[in-house]
């Protein structure tokens, strides 16, 4: 939840997810010197260390924005449905969900339909996921690390970068909340 005051924001739960991604950052700092120095950095899994923490990442994201639509009594489909918007097509705020949902409960999916990347197979639930996802980046191996490299444009994953993305969307939110309220 948020306050507002004249054009500026306080928002303690962006303050914690800042923090939250400086550790994550740092983490991920830490894994691409061991990635650099490693002659096998996926037979070590480096890379699924990644994939965890970006995964993490995504999850954090998810519930910074249902702190931030829930009190402000908005529905979560109209509010993942505000910009920004990724060059893909979808609300940023959509894919940083689905990411956190793939990564959450991609365990739970049809194993065989996992391995063969094959989203026919998947529930509507899942399909929709895969969809979202694969606006941004392919389903594949490291998906989340991926998505994160692609949503931050950097050779290097950082959670971080996500930060102005959600910034823009609590702005967003803002003005349409005042336009549902005051009709």
């Amino acid at each position: 939840m948020y306050l507002k005051f004249d054009a500026d924001f306080l928002d303690f739960d962006l303050s914690f997810l800042q923090d939250l991604f400086a550790l994550l950052d740092g983490r991920f700092d830490d894994l691409q010197q061991r990635i650099e120095e490693s002659s096998d950095p996926d037979g070590m899994g480096l890379f699924d260390i990644g994939e965890y923490l970006a995964g993490m990442g995504f999850v954090a994201c998810q519930r910074y924005l249902a702190s931030t639509y829930g009190p402000n009594d908005l529905a979560k489909k109209a509010a993942l449905a505000i910009g920004p918007y990724h060059e893909g097509g979808e609300p940023v705020a959509r894919i940083l969900n689905a990411a956190a949902n793939y990564w959450k409960h991609e365990d739970e999916w049809d194993t065989n339909a996992v391995i063969a990347r094959n989203a026919d197979d998947l529930k509507p639930q899942q399909k929709d996921t895969i969809r979202i996802i694969e606006t941004v980046t392919p389903w594949s191996d490291y998906t989340c690390v991926n998505l994160l490299a692609a949503l931050s444009d950097s050779k290097t994953p950082r959670v971080a970068t996500l930060i102005p993305f959600l910034e823009a969307w609590r702005k967003q939110l803002d003005g349409a909340k005042v336009r549902i309220t005051n009709g």
